[in-house]
């Protein structure tokens, strides 16, 4: 879920961003409700009318997504302490 490596990283406000705008996207867009949809289909064997559309849908989604990781990822590593031979016992 977006916004949760920032949670972590302790970014509160960039990480409740993430997270309104994930929910926001999906809200808005139908991306949980569509990718649903077509998962009940597959199982019952009924392809979905609208798959390219979902499919599109949930780009905006999986864009948002990546961006809250690579953001997550670049935060925590300049948060992490620098590794030195003192504090190593070397």
């Amino acid at each position: 879920m977006p916004g949760l490596g920032q949670f972590y990283c302790r970014q509160w406000g960039k990480g409740g961003g993430f997270f309104v705008g994930a929910l926001a996207i999906d809200a808005g867009l139908g991306v949980s409700e569509g990718i649903l949809n077509v998962l009940r289909g597959a199982l019952a064997g009924i392809p979905p009318p609208d798959s390219g559309a979902i499919l599109l849908r949930s780009f905006p989604f999986l864009a948002l997504a990546v961006w809250s990781i690579a953001d997550a990822a670049k935060t925590a590593r300049s948060l992490a302490c620098p590794t030195s031979a003192s504090n190593t016992g070397a």
